[in-house]
């Protein structure tokens, strides 16, 4: 009977009671925020990735339309306007750095005819903490 009156008795909350409770709520707390940075950081670097490979996309249409001799290292110069005057409401982010390599495939034999060129395209840009880089080869065909 003793026992059961102690286990009835009524005293409230303790500071250490109280103390260990927030200690737990700040855990856990850190733990979800800390959890919700990483799910945006990777959404956010999910969608810039997407933007450089539509760019990208955007680029091997345009070679694609162009005709043979006009693919060569001046692309370089012009691609950046040529994409926003295509395509209206389309603007390049200003921190992409676009490179394009044009290399002839008879450069080793030059004995073979020249009807195939090797484009390398090269986006440089920067994502949320790191320095990226999205690299595409197409091959540019001369049309007899």
């Amino acid at each position: 009977m003793k026992n059961l009156k102690n286990l009835k008795k009524e005293n409230g909350m303790t500071i250490i009671d109280i103390v260990v409770g927030m200690l737990i709520i700040i855990i856990f707390i850190g733990i979800l925020t800390t959890s919700f940075y990483r799910i945006y950081k990777h959404n956010a670097s999910q969608r810039i990735d997407a933007v450089v490979v539509d760019c990208s996309i955007k680029i091997c249409e345009y070679i694609d339309e162009i005709s043979y001799e006009n693919v060569n290292e001046s692309l370089n110069n012009t691609i950046r306007q040529t994409l926003e005057d295509k395509y209206e409401d389309y603007l390049v982010p200003e921190n992409y750095n676009i490179i394009i390599d044009v290399q002839n495939y008879n450069l080793i034999d030059s004995s073979k005819d020249d009807v195939i060129k090797i484009v390398n395209v090269k986006i440089q840009y920067e994502s949320i903490d790191e320095q990226k880089e999205y690299t595409i080869k197409k091959l540019k065909i001369q049309e007899l």
